[in-house]
């Protein structure tokens, strides 16, 4: 018998015109002015990565996006047949701003249940988002 001990699971869908993107990249890109050279924690060449210590989830747009993205995540754990009356909080909430050849080398969001990636502009030929099984990530670290 084959039993499938370890999958991931990954929900993917769209929230579409309920978020204003223009106005959550200009937000980004102010970030990125304000912190022309910020400390790289990550072997991401020049990419912004805001500081934790930069709270950004409270402000009213990133509230609201993290709102509409709960929604999915209820979608998500009832699609998964899981139980309904969870809370969910959002702990940490961050931009990342990349240029061009710039990438997040693979890490584990290790302190969350959850992971949740938006994009809110994606040009023409960036890279992808690739997501590996979390058993190798738990031998190689």
């Amino acid at each position: 018998m084959i039993e499938a001990w370890f999958p991931t699971l990954v929900y993917k869908d769209t929230l579409g015109p309920l978020v204003d993107n223009r106005k959550l990249y200009d937000m980004a890109i102010e970030f990125k002015k304000k912190i022309p050279n910020p400390e790289q924690t990550w072997d991401a060449y020049t990419t912004l990565h805001t500081p934790i210590s930069t709270e950004i989830k409270d402000i009213p747009i990133i509230a609201d996006l993290i709102s509409k993205c709960k929604v999915h995540v209820f979608n998500f754990i009832r699609e998964m047949g899981t139980i309904q009356n969870l809370e969910i909080t959002c702990t940490d909430c961050w931009f990342n701003v990349y240029e061009k050849h710039d990438y997040q080398e693979i890490h584990t969001h290790k302190n969350s249940h959850i992971s949740l990636v938006y994009y809110v502009q994606v040009p023409k030929d960036s890279g992808d988002l690739i997501l590996i099984s979390p058993t190798y990530l738990s031998d190689a670290m």
